[in-house]
């Protein structure tokens, strides 16, 4: 596949649980898209509109979310974890 046009972004979004120190558990979703709205897009598509951050974009988000097994313009949950920092 070509990468034309196509990078990698790293999104977080928070929700409550009762379980961790802060109350929060914190979930991670990589998406691989030719934009941020359109990997936005994606990833809310995975967390029915949560309030997504995102926290990195670049070559590097691209070659970890081809490693998770993400296509173009799809978006993946890699990570739920109590208290993520």
């Amino acid at each position: 596949m070509s990468d034309s046009g196509y990078t990698g972004y790293l999104f977080e979004f928070s929700t409550d649980d009762l379980n961790p120190a802060d109350g929060l558990r914190k979930t991670r979703v990589l998406a691989i898209a030719r934009s941020v709205d359109e990997a936005k897009q994606a990833a809310n598509a995975m967390t029915s509109d949560a309030d997504l951050e995102l926290i990195e974009v670049g070559t590097d988000v691209l070659a970890e979310a081809r490693m998770a097994g993400v296509e173009h313009d799809q978006a993946k949950v890699v990570a739920r974890v109590d208290g993520l920092e």
